[in-house]
């Protein structure tokens, strides 16, 4: 049955050009432009076909194209996001710092005004080792490491200084006299002295208003001893120095360095 209709189909349009022809020549003309409409119609549907597969491709290619788009996106987005995160990281360590960096500040300011006022009853020889140290932390013209770094030589001096015996000369002021002595500092606290003759001696000690010196003729003989064994002038012996511990008020005997 099928076949028949086939048959039935494709006679159709020469009984159709019979019909509408009433002679050969427009039989043959129409029958001409009849299989060209037919080719034209299968080229272009062979020509949609492959502009099918074409477009189908370009389709596939767009979704491909669409993806990585959005990986990409998604991957900058992450970016953009760590990028922020590091940003605060930094913002935030950097107000530590800043912050940080005030608390030392203070710290070196107290440290400053404690230096000062110790300075003049610290020994004559600390204070020529820490000459340099103290301007550095006093008149704040270096950097902040740089006069933590003095701070630290300051205190490690201070702590050194307290556990040997240091002998310097320099000048001391008794009454209205000065003099030019050895002083021998037992600490950062005390100090016995000597003149160049041998002929006077005294002691020396730290106070609120600086070094105080006075003459002690009773101990002559112990502190002569005393230098001499520094100097490996004599053989070690005992040696009976008194610890002082405070100062009596005699206008005649004392004065401040």
């Amino acid at each position: 049955m099928k076949s028949i209709f086939k048959s039935i189909c494709v006679f159709m349009p020469f009984i159709s050009l019979h019909v509408m022809a009433s002679s050969p020549e427009q039989v043959s003309e129409l029958a001409h432009q009849w299989i060209q409409a037919k080719k034209q119609v299968s080229d272009l549907r062979l020509s949609w076909q492959e502009e099918k597969q074409k477009l189908q491709q370009q389709q596939q290619l767009y979704k491909v194209e669409k993806k990585a788009l959005k990986e990409q996106l998604k991957l900058t987005h992450q970016d953009a996001t760590d990028v922020d995160k590091q940003k605060h990281k930094l913002l935030s360590q950097q107000q530590d710092l800043e912050v940080q960096a005030q608390v030392w500040e203070q710290e070196s300011s107290a440290f400053s005004e404690k230096l000062l006022y110790i300075w003049d009853r610290l020994p004559v020889p600390l204070q020529r080792q820490l000459e340099h140290e103290k301007k550095q932390i006093v008149h704040r013209k270096s950097s902040l490491s740089e006069r933590y770094r003095s701070m630290l030589t300051v205190i490690k001096q201070l702590h050194q200084f307290q556990k040997i015996i240091s002998l310097t000369d320099h000048k001391i002021q008794i009454g209205s006299q000065s003099y030019v002595v050895e002083a021998l500092y037992t600490g950062i606290h005390q100090a016995w002295f000597i003149t160049p003759d041998h002929q006077k001696v005294g002691y020396g000690v730290a106070t609120e208003q600086g070094w105080i010196w006075r003459f002690t003729p009773q101990y002559k003989a112990d502190i002569q001893k005393a230098f001499a064994m520094f100097k490996q002038q004599h053989e070690v012996d005992l040696v009976g120095l008194p610890i002082i511990t405070q100062v009596k008020e005699e206008s005649d005997d004392e004065i401040s360095l």
